[in-house]
């Protein structure tokens, strides 16, 4: 199923999309006044929770700053891990067993 974006407003956006596994995923985004986004976490022991959103809908590297509309960074973002993963999941099928290993029941078994 493709993705879906939700504006409740120019600084919440929420996302819906599958991943690898066929699961739906969906994610809440807010900015800040000063252009930082945040993933919201709803209900969790202790209250919500907030963090920064950093490259490619990540937590880890740099924080994303929205200079426009919350939504079209958000696109954008997507887009970046969408092609990540991508090119992950290439270098993971072109990965060979190499000499000395035989397949059994599908998974790699040395020799």
């Amino acid at each position: 199923m493709k993705a879906i974006f939700k504006e409740f407003g120019r600084s919440h956006v929420a996302l819906s999309y599958d991943d690898a596994d066929g699961k739906r995923i969906e994610r809440e985004f807010m900015k800040h006044d000063n252009g930082l986004i945040y993933e919201v976490f709803y209900n969790r022991p202790g209250g919500d929770r907030y963090e920064y959103v950093c490259d490619g809908l990540s937590n880890r590297g740099e924080p994303v700053i929205a200079y426009g509309a919350l939504i079209d960074t958000i696109r954008n973002e997507y887009q970046a891990m969408r092609s990540t993963q991508k090119k992950a999941q290439a270098a993971l099928d072109g990965i060979t067993a190499g000499a000395g290993v035989r397949y059994l029941g599908g998974a790699p078994c040395g020799i």
